[in-house]
């Protein structure tokens, strides 16, 4: 038995992963928004979730792929989202069963659920919210006016944000707590904000 140590998963907790059959040299990657992990390995990157039982993982062959993960990697609907830093938004498919999502850098948050097509993802400016369908490969930049008005301040830039949840068109994200330059001083409580999509996004 092998044992992985993280740090700094979400609230800087520290925790333990115990693997069965790892081996020490193997590449362990945490995906950042949701309970999965990875391992890496002759070319192959096996995907594991976080739970009780450390069953046997999905496999995918990303030979010639490991130049594209440069942002992080996503499950959904049994696909693996490579991520690519770019100005313009776009998807398209690797594989039957792997696909490349290209975004902007200075992504907050992003939500997706297996139960829908769409992926969101809120950007560093908290007004533009890119919208990705992973059915249609269609991707769109929305512009949203949210209730009430986001503060446009260069301090909120060091809060951090959350989509918390996208239902019958409306987009809820939560903002906070604010923090100085140096990243140790916080002030005031998380702030919440609502977004109505577009009607073809309801």
């Amino acid at each position: 038995m092998h044992v992985f140590y993280k740090t700094k998963l979400g609230s800087d907790v520290k925790a333990k992963l115990q693997l069965n059959q790892i081996e020490a040299t193997d590449d362990l990657e945490i995906f950042p928004v949701q309970p999965f992990y990875s391992i890496k390995n002759d070319g192959k990157l096996t995907v594991f979730r976080f739970d009780a039982n450390h069953g046997g993982g999905v496999t995918f062959d990303i030979t010639g792929s490991e130049g594209v993960t440069t942002v992080f990697r996503m499950m959904h609907r049994g696909k693996l989202i490579l991520t690519q830093t770019s100005n313009e938004p776009h998807l398209s498919h690797i594989s039957n069963n792997m696909m490349l999502l290209r975004m902007p850098f200075r992504v907050m948050s992003i939500y997706l659920r297996d139960d829908s097509d769409l992926i969101f993802l809120l950007l560093h400016s908290q007004k533009e919210v890119i919208v990705v369908n992973t059915k249609s490969l269609v991707v769109e930049r929305l512009v949203c006016n949210y209730e009430p008005e986001p503060p446009n301040l260069p301090a909120w830039d060091f809060a951090q944000a959350d989509i918390v949840s996208v239902r019958e068109g409306v987009l809820t994200y939560t903002l906070g707590p604010q923090k100085d330059i140096f990243y140790i001083l916080k002030t005031g409580p998380r702030q919440l904000w609502r977004a109505k999509l577009p009607a073809h996004l309801m």
